[in-house]
C-alpha cells in the first residue's frame, strides 16, 4: 500500500525486502519485481520503515547495522495496538527521526511515549487484487446471511477476541434461526496449542459456526470478504483495523468494537460501533508489555454487539446502503489522497 501511494503522488522510491521469520508465509509476490529492481536505483535520503518498531530493532539493526539508517532521514510507520509503548523498549526510538501512525489511536500513544515528532498518516486500503467467487469455493451457503471474521492466531487471541463474536452471534440469533452463518477464517492454527483445541471446540458447540484454517493467497481471503454478508471484530485493541477498511470497500456493514484505530472510520452512519470498557491487559496478553506498563484494551459489550448484529442485517436490506458504504470508504482509505499527504509531509522534511 506504502508503494501503491508513493507510485500515485509520483513519489521516487526504492523497496528493502526484510524477512520475516519463518513463522509468517510470505508468499505474496506483488511487489518482487521492485524488490528485484532495488539494487539498481540510487538510495534516498528518507527511509520509511514499514513494520514493527520491534522487528526495526531486531531484523533492521541488529543484523543489518546502523549503516541502514546513517545518513538518512528515517521514519518509522509502525503499527501498534495499545495505548502505551512498552518501556523497556523506549531506545528503539532512538533509531528513528520521526514517526507516522496510521490512526489518531496510535498517534497518542507515540506523542506520549517519545520527544520526537509523530505524524498522523492514514493508511491506504484497497480490494483491486481481489476476484470474486462463489460461496460454493468456501464450503458455504447461498442461502444464509453470514457474518465473517478473519483472524490470525498469531497475533494473538486474546486481543482479537474471538470468543466473543462467538458469543454475540449466539446471543443475537437463537439456535432456532437457521438463516444465519457466523464465518471464522483463521489461520496459522496450531493444533498443539491447547487454547486451539479449545477454541474449535466452542466452535463445535454451534452447527451453525463455519470455521475455514485454509491459508489462502491474498486476491482469495478478499473474494471471501465479497462472498459474505456482513463483518464482525469485537477486538479488544487495533492499530488501524485492515480487514474491517477492506470489508467497508466491498460495501459491506462492519460491526466492530469502537476502541482503537479503527475509531478513526467507524462513521455513526455507516458502521456499527459497538460498546466497551476498558480493562487493564493481564500479564502474558500481549508481547513485549509488562504489569509497570500500565497498558489497557477494551472489552466490547456482547450485548451491545448482538444488538447491532441483527441491526446490521436490517440495514443490509436498504439497498442503497452499501454503495453508500463503499463511497465512504472509497474517500476515507483513498490510495492517491494518502500518497498527497505523504508527498507534503516529504517535501516538509526536504526543506529542513
Amino acid at each position: 500500500m506504502a508503494v501503491e501511494a508513493c507510485e500515485a503522488a509520483g513519489i521516487p522510491y526504492r523497496v528493502v525486502n526484510i524477512d520475516a521469520g519463518k513463522d509468517l508465509r510470505q508468499a505474496d509476490g506483488a511487489l518482487q519485481a521492485q524488490v528485484q529492481r532495488s539494487d539498481a536505483q540510487a538510495p534516498y535520503a528518507v527511509n520509511v520503515f514499514c513494520l514493527p518498531g520491534f522487528d526495526v530493532v531486531s531484523r533492521v539493526f541488529l543484523r543489518m547495522g546502523p549503516e541502514i539508517f546513517r545518513g538518512h532521514y528515517n521514519i518509522g510507520w509502525w503499527p501498534w495496538e495499545l495505548p502505551v509503548w512498552p518501556k523497556a523498549w523506549g531506545e528503539a526510538f532512538d533509531l528513528m527521526d520521526e514517526l507516522w501512525t496510521g490512526s489518531e489511536f496510535t498517534r497518542a500513544t507515540y506523542a506520549n511515549a517519545t520527544k520526537k515528532p509523530v505524524h498522523l498518516m492514514p493508511l491506504p486500503a484497497s480490494v483491486d487484487r481481489g476476484q470474486t467467487l462463489s460461496r460454493r469455493r468456501f464450503g458455504l451457503s447461498d442461502r444464509k446471511f453470514l457474518y465473517l471474521f478473519i483472524f490470525d492466531f498469531n497475533s494473538h487471541l486474546a486481543r482479537k477476541n474471538p470468543q466473543a463474536v462467538i458469543e454475540a452471534f449466539r446471543q443475537a440469533f437463537p439456535a432456532k434461526d437457521k438463516d444465519v452463518n457466523l464465518v471464522l477464517k483463521v489461520m496459522n492454527a496450531k493444533e498443539d496449542d491447547p487454547r486451539w483445541g479449545v477454541f474449535v471446540t466452542l466452535c463445535k458447540m454451534d452447527h451453525r459456526i463455519r470455521l475455514i484454517t485454509e491459508t489462502m493467497d491474498r486476491s482469495d481471503v478478499l473474494g471471501l470478504v465479497e462472498a459474505c454478508d456482513a463483518y464482525v471484530s469485537l477486538h479488544r485493541a487495533e492499530g488501524f483495523g485492515r480487514t474491517l477498511a477492506e470489508a467497508m470497500l466491498y460495501g459491506k456493514p462492519v460491526i466492530a468494537t469502537g476502541y482503537s484505530g479503527n475509531a478513526d472510520f467507524m462513521h455513526p452512519e455507516w458502521t456499527f460501533s459497538v460498546d466497551f470498557e476498558t480493562v487493564p491487559v493481564r500479564a502474558g496478553e500481549y508481547p513485549f508489555v509488562e504489569p509497570e506498563d500500565g497498558a489497557v484494551w477494551a472489552n466490547p459489550s456482547v450485548t451491545d454487539a448482538a444488538k447491532k448484529l441483527r441491526l446490521a442485517r436490517e440495514r443490509t436490506k436498504d439497498k442503497s446502503f452499501a454503495a453508500s458504504v463503499r463511497n465512504y470508504a472509497k474517500e476515507q482509505f483513498s490510495i492517491p489522497r494518502i500518497g498527497q499527504l505523504m508527498s507534503t509531509r516529504l517535501k516538509a522534511i526536504r526543506t529542513f
